[in-house]
C-alpha cells in the first residue's frame, strides 16, 4: 500500500514486481463498490474524500 495516487508509485511498481517475480499473482480486493474506491487490474485506488485520504492498495499471493 502507498499513500499516493500516482501510477508510477502504484500500478507501475506492482507490474514491475510481477514481471520480475513469476511466483506471485494479484489477489482481488473486494471494495463493496464504495464511490471513493476504484478497482483496477493491480489493486484498489482510494480517492480523497471527507472520510479518507488518497491511497493505493494491492494484494498479492505467492503461488509457487
Amino acid at each position: 500500500s502507498t499513500c499516493t495516487m500516482t501510477k508510477e508509485e502504484n500500478d507501475s511498481v506492482v507490474e514491475e514486481f510481477l514481471n520480475n517475480n513469476e511466483g506471485f499473482e494479484i489477489e482481488k480486493i473486494t471494495t463493496n463498490h464504495l464511490e471513493e474506491f476504484q478497482e483496477n487490474k493491480f489493486g484498489v485506488q482510494i480517492f480523497p474524500s471527507k472520510s479518507f485520504d488518497g491511497f493505493f492498495v494491492a494484494k498479492m499471493k505467492r503461488v509457487k
